[in-house]
C-alpha cells in the first residue's frame, strides 16, 4: 500500500487509536510507525501475539509501574554525563520495573509463548537498582551511608555547625549583645551564620559583615567569636559536597556500563506494550482474530469500520468466491465509502 492510499483509508486515524493505549512513550511511538503487512507468516504471528495479549488482559495483564522513558538520561551517561539523583532513580525504578515484567511472565510459557519470549528477552542487572537506592534517598539526597567517608565527613560538619549556633545563640541570649540585634535571631548569609545587627551599633559586635538589608538599617555580621568555627564548616561542606559528586560519579558510571542492556531491554518492553495495546484495542472494539487465506477470498461478517463510533449498521461483504468482481452503487451516505474502507 502507499501512502495516499494509506492516507485515504485513515490508516494513520487507527494509528492514533492504538498508540492510545500504549503505557510507554516508545511504545506509542512503535504503534505510530506500524505499516500494514504481506507476508501471511507476519501476520499470523502478530495476530497470535494479539490474541495471547487479549488472554492476559483478562488474567490481570502486566505490571507496568515504575517504568519510566530513561532514554535520554542513557544516552547521557553513555557521553560521560554526571547524572542527577533525580535521574538515577527513575533508572532504578525502571530497572525494577523491568524485572517486574519479566517475572511477571517467566512461568507462563505454555499459556503465553510468545508474549513469555519478549519478556525473556528483557535482561537487567538486579544489582544497578539496589546501589542506586542504597545511595540514595527517595527524597533524591545522598544517604549519608552511601560511603563510609560521606558518614564521617557530614557527622563532623553537624558537630562544628552545632557549635556554630549554641556560640551565637549564647551572644544573643547574652544582655550585652542582644541590645545591639536588629532582631534575637540567627541567621544564615552566603552559607555563614550570622547575627542581625542594627546599622548603627556596626562597631559594638566585632565581626565580619557579609550582608546588608535593603533599607541598609541591618548588617549581618559573622562575630569574630565564630569565624574559626564557620571557615571549619565551610571547608568540611566543600569536602562532602566533593564526596557526594564522587559517589554520583560512580552511580553514572554504572548506568553507563548497563546503558545498551537497559536500552535493550526497553525495546523489548516497548514491543510488550505494543502487544498489549493491541490488544486493549481489540477488546474494547469487540474484535475478532480473522482466519486469512492465500486465495484471494474475503468474507465478512458483521464486520464494523474502527473509526466508527455509536449505534453502527454492520456490514456482510464476500469477494473471491462465487465472483471477483464487486460494484458498489447506491444512494450518497448509503455505505459505499465505508463498505470500501472496511
Amino acid at each position: 500500500m502507499d501512502a495516499k492510499t494509506l492516507t485515504l483509508l485513515e490508516y494513520d486515524q487507527i494509528l492514533q487509536l492504538l498508540a492510545a493505549q500504549a503505557v510507554t512513550g516508545r511504545g506509542k511511538e512503535l504503534a505510530l510507525s506500524l505499516h500494514p503487512q504481506t507476508e501471511r507468516e507476519a501476520v499470523e504471528a502478530a495476530l497470535a501475539e494479539t490474541e495471547e495479549g487479549v488472554r492476559l488482559l483478562e488474567q490481570g495483564g502486566l505490571p507496568w509501574g515504575g517504568l519510566v522513558d530513561v532514554r535520554p538520561v542513557l544516552q547521557r551517561a553513555r557521553l560521560g554525563g554526571l547524572l542527577a539523583p533525580e535521574e538515577l532513580l527513575a533508572v532504578a525504578s525502571t530497572a525494577e520495573a523491568l524485572e517486574r515484567l519479566k517475572g511477571a511472565l517467566a512461568h507462563r510459557g505454555a499459556d503465553f509463548p510468545l508474549l513469555s519470549a519478549q519478556a525473556r528477552a528483557i535482561n537487567v542487572d538486579p544489582r544497578l537498582g539496589r546501589e542506586i537506592r542504597r545511595c540514595l534517598t527517595e527524597g533524591g539526597e545522598v544517604d549519608d551511608g552511601a560511603s563510609p567517608e560521606l558518614g564521617r565527613l557530614r557527622a563532623r560538619l553537624r558537630t562544628v555547625q552545632n557549635r556554630v549556633r549554641e556560640r551565637l545563640e549564647e551572644l544573643v541570649r547574652s544582655a550585652e549583645v542582644r541590645r545591639y540585634l536588629q532582631e534575637p535571631v540567627v541567621t544564615v548569609r552566603n552559607g555563614r551564620l550570622v547575627l542581625p545587627v542594627r546599622q548603627e551599633c556596626r562597631g559594638q559586635v566585632p565581626g565580619v559583615v557579609h550582608d546588608a538589608s535593603a533599607s541598609g538599617a541591618t548588617l549581618f555580621v559573622e562575630p569574630l567569636a565564630v569565624v574559626e568555627l564557620n571557615n571549619q564548616a565551610r571547608t568540611l561542606a566543600a569536602r562532602e559536597r566533593e564526596e557526594v559528586e564522587r559517589i554520583l560519579r560512580v552511580l553514572s558510571d554504572l548506568v553507563r556500563a548497563q546503558a545498551d542492556l537497559l536500552s535493550e531491554s526497553l525495546e523489548r518492553a516497548a514491543r510488550l506494550d505494543l502487544s498489549l495495546a493491541k490488544a486493549r484495542l481489540a477488546a474494547a472494539q469487540g474484535a475478532v482474530r480473522p482466519r486469512l487465506n492465500t486465495c484471494g477470498r474475503v468474507n465478512l461478517h458483521s464486520a464494523r469500520h474502527p473509526l466508527l463510533t455509536g449505534e453502527v449498521v454492520p456490514i456482510d461483504l464476500r469477494l473471491g468466491e462465487e465472483f471477483d468482481l464487486l460494484v458498489l452503487t447506491g444512494p450518497n451516505t448509503g455505505g459505499k465509502t465505508v463498505t470500501l474502507k472496511t
